[in-house]
This record gives C-alpha cells, sequence and structure tokens, in this order.
C-alpha cells in the first residue's frame, strides 16, 4: 500500500523563476499537507496540514 494518493503542483511566476506550492494527499485517511519551495527547491516550508480526525491517543490529545 503506498502512503501518496495524490501531489498537486502549482506555480507562481514572478520575475525571478517564481515558486512551487504542493499539496500532498495521503492515502486511507483524511489528511494533507501543504509545502511551498523557491524555484531552485533550496528553501523548503511546511505551510499547513490538514486532518479530518485523529487516528491515535497522541493526535488526539494534540487537537486537545
Amino acid at each position: 500500500m503506498q502512503l501518496i494518493e495524490k501531489i498537486t503542483i502549482k506555480h507562481t511566476k514572478e520575475a525571478k523563476g517564481g515558486f512551487f506550492m504542493l499539496e500532498i494527499k495521503y492515502k486511507g485517511f483524511e489528511e494533507r499537507s501543504i509545502f511551498t519551495t523557491n524555484w531552485q527547491a533550496s528553501k523548503w516550508i511546511w505551510i499547513n496540514r490538514y486532518r479530518a480526525k485523529s487516528v491515535s491517543s497522541i493526535e488526539m490529545n494534540s487537537d486537545k
């Protein structure tokens, strides 16, 4: 079973190449992560994590 269901990549053009936004949708549970990176992909920033519900007691405590 693979962990990743889908990766969506969007490019925003700017004067010096722009930046990319990647959305990763995980298989088997409703969770997504969004990252952004510069044109050279040398600097990555984790923007957001969406999770419909917790799947473990650790996540449940984190949600509270």
